[in-house]
């Protein structure tokens, strides 16, 4: 173990963490009441791990970890409708915690110290998926700011790790019959949204004196909006509820088990592996949805022609060839959809695809490592552009912005990224959203998108972005 790391090994994670110790598979920790990076070691695949595998019976858990539904998902092994996969099917859990690297100052031995543990936790996958098993869960957007070595926000959250990954026998998978939707009691959106409204504001002002002075050309900068409630029963209805609000690609439900839910309505591909076989179909622009299917079709043909939201696509498309390209066979990486208008039921987004074939002998922990985290919720170039959200947002995104889904056994891969997210934080609800930053940006209509990307989400929890919150600007009279 790097000794950077040794110095740094009591982390609490008191809601995740609450038991410790597995004894299954010939694992061997050593279980005390909080997370201790100790070393472990897992003989069904022969390796040493820093990031303790933990069990997975906290609380009272529901007999779902993993419930998902959408056209996304489609792939050789799983239903072709929803489907969940069991808790009981679980042989081992994966979880990876990264140094805050706060205790004694030693920033750049704690970079090296989590790059290393990034690398041997991807590098995991491809050892489970070889002794035959399946996984699902999260990666978490700083397990590509560690494996770049770059300094990540020192804002842990004290019940999501940065990765975590369900280990399962692929029997585990089984179809499901979501039935009625789940509805939430109505829940009115706080008035402190406005304090992040200023926050906001400010933040893509600083943003744009960076992009004036040539350190980035565009960078996603995110806040995350909290409603007081709780999410429910983790099950079919809840996933019903995120269908039936706004049907899209990725539609899923994690359940840790102790309280710790997560939902997700992604609409976006981060990566889709078939054998040597990935594509990635990133996002980038935004528009409203109209009244009527005149307003509709205006709408949507100004999003296409939007020369700023063109920009940003195209910058964006440019990444993920340049990611891919990094695995790919020589001259095997092609934009194969360009810029084209998708309707979802509160609003348009303009998308573009790139497939690649991967070269012989590549790994998924490679793949993965070349392109985390994904382009659409970075910027341009990538790594100057992580390095200013690290610096304005002062926070961890978690599995927000990072990839959510599963890993299949012969190399089947779906990963939506991790946007469109809610989840249980105490007596909160966490939604977390984003916008891209370019030089002609009005900070006042980035923080109206915001609005309406949150409104998909808001929906099925029986909230409204833009009823809750009314603004009227006293001169204009413009209403927000």
């Amino acid at each position: 173990m790097p000794a950077q790391l040794k110095r740094r090994v009591w982390l609490d994670l008191p809601r995740w963490h609450a038991l410790l110790g597995v004894a299954q598979r010939g694992r061997t920790c050593h279980p005390r009441g909080a997370l201790r990076l100790a070393h472990c070691v897992d003989a069904s695949v022969g390796a040493g791990v820093w990031p303790m595998a933990i069990r997975d019976d906290i609380g009272k858990p529901g007999p779902w970890i993993f419930l998902a539904s959408g056209p996304g998902w489609a792939a050789p092994g799983l239903p072709a409708s929803a489907f969940g996969i069991r808790r009981s099917g679980v042989v081992a859990v994966e979880t990876l915690v990264f140094d805050d690297g706060d205790l004694d100052g030693d920033l750049q031995g704690v970079r090296v110290a989590n790059r290393a543990v990034a690398v041997d936790f991807l590098s995991r996958i491809d050892r489970h998926i070889a002794a035959g098993h399946m996984l699902c869960g999260w990666i978490g957007f700083e397990v590509g700011l560690a494996l770049e070595g770059l300094q990540l926000g020192r804002r842990r959250r004290p019940h999501l790790p940065d990765a975590h990954f369900w280990v399962c026998e692929p029997a585990a998978i089984e179809s499901v019959d979501l039935g009625p939707a789940a509805h939430a009691s109505p829940l009115a959106a706080p008035r402190q949204w406005l304090d992040q409204r200023g926050d906001f504001v400010a933040a893509v002002d600083d943003l744009q004196r960076s992009i004036g002075a040539g350190d980035v050309y565009q960078a996603n900068l995110t806040v995350e909006l909290r409603l007081d409630g709780n999410l429910g029963q983790p099950g079919p209805a809840l996933l019903q509820s995120i269908s039936s609000a706004q049907p899209v690609p990725f539609a899923s439900v994690l359940d840790a088990g102790d309280g710790s839910t997560l939902c997700c309505g992604s609409m976006e591909r981060f990566l889709c592996i078939d054998g040597d076989e990935a594509t990635s179909r990133p996002i980038k622009g935004t528009a409203a949805r109209g009244f009527d299917a005149d307003s509709d079709r205006a709408l949507r043909d100004g999003l296409v022609a939007s020369p700023k939201e063109r920009a940003e696509n195209l910058m964006i498309v440019d990444m993920v060839r340049h990611d891919l390209g990094r695995v790919a066979a020589p001259n095997r990486v092609d934009v194969t959809a360009l810029l084209e208008p998708v309707g979802y039921r509160t609003l348009w987004h303009l998308e573009s695809e790139i497939a690649a074939t991967l070269r012989p002998g590549v790994a998924l922990a490679q793949v993965l490592a070349a392109t985390l985290p994904p382009a659409s919720v970075t910027g341009a170039p990538k790594i100057a552009a992580c390095r200013r959200i690290a610096a304005l947002e002062h926070r961890r995104r978690g599995p927000y912005c990072g990839a959510i889904g599963v890993f299949l056994p012969n190399r089947h891969v779906r990963l939506a990224v991790g946007i469109r997210l809610a989840w249980q934080d105490e007596a909160s609800i966490v939604i977390p959203v984003g916008a891209g930053i370019v030089a002609d940006s009005v900070a006042e209509a980035e923080w109206r998108e915001l609005l309406l990307k949150a409104d998909g989400t808001l929906a099925w929890l029986g909230a409204n972005a833009g009823d809750a919150i009314t603004i009227r600007d006293a001169t204009t009279g413009r209403q927000e």
